[in-house]
C-alpha cells in the first residue's frame, strides 16, 4: 500500500472532506448526535462515491504492477496474470527479436539460411 503514502492518495479524499458544509455537523450536533454518530450517519454516507474511487485506483495500480514480478521472478510458471499480459501484448504488437527482447528471454535467433 505504498499508494497510501503518495500525495496522489489522500488528495481527492481531503478535497471532498473539506468541502462538506459544517451546517450539515452542526445541525447534527443540535440533534444530539456525538463524532461517531456524525460520521457513521452522515460523512460515511456521503463519501461512498470518493471511498469507490480510492479502491478503485488502489486495485488498478495493484493490477498494473507488473513490474516487481518482472524483475524478480524468472520463472515463467510463476508469473502473474498482469506480467503475463504484458508479455502477451508485448510479443504481438512487435517483431521477434523484439518480443524476445521484451519477454527477457536471451535466445540469440538463427535462421536455417545464414549458413555460408
Amino acid at each position: 500500500m505504498a499508494w497510501t503514502a503518495d500525495h496522489r492518495g489522500s488528495t481527492p479524499p481531503k478535497s471532498f472532506f473539506e468541502s462538506l458544509p459544517r451546517e450539515l455537523e452542526e445541525a447534527a450536533q443540535i440533534d444530539g448526535l456525538g463524532w461517531f454518530g456524525i460520521f457513521v450517519r452522515i460523512v460515511l454516507p456521503l463519501s461512498k462515491a470518493v471511498l469507490a474511487t480510492m479502491i478503485l485506483f488502489y486495485a488498478v495500480s495493484y493490477w498494473n504492477d507488473w513490474f516487481t514480478a518482472f524483475l524478480y521472478l524468472d520463472n515463467n510458471n510463476l508469473f502473474p496474470l498482469s506480467l503475463f499480459l504484458r508479455n502477451l501484448i508485448a510479443g504481438a504488437s512487435t517483431t521477434t527479436a523484439e518480443s524476445a527482447a521484451a519477454v527477457g528471454t536471451t535466445s540469440a535467433i538463427i535462421s536455417p539460411t545464414s549458413r555460408p
